[in-house]
């Protein structure tokens, strides 16, 4: 139960963060419309590498401009290293799931 607890606390944390990203864009009037498998796929990734490296990432750079195709293929090699080989499939599935709704 707690583990669980905490999961859930840490997704909320995450899932709010991916969320003020998306609010600073508003304030900047940049309108970039998302589905929910899209932020699912974001908020995976910044449960990884944090919401600091999420919104600094090349990957936001190309979602700000509305390429959505680019974004999703960039998901695939998003901090993948020989290091951490299991990344790779974890972000393949993560472009997947990004790209479902397109």
């Amino acid at each position: 139960d707690e583990a669980s607890n905490l999961l859930k606390s840490d997704l909320k944390e995450i899932s709010d963060g991916v969320r003020r990203i998306f609010k600073d864009w508003e304030r900047e009037n940049i309108d970039v419309k998302i589905t929910q498998d899209m932020f699912n796929a974001l908020v995976s990734i910044a449960y990884n590498t944090g919401v600091g490296g999420l919104r600094k990432s090349e990957l936001m750079k190309d979602l700000k401009k509305g390429n959505y195709d680019l974004t999703g293929e960039k998901i695939k090699t998003f901090k993948v290293s020989k290091k951490f080989s299991g990344l790779s499939s974890r972000r393949e599935k993560e472009s997947k799931m990004f790209l479902a709704s397109l």
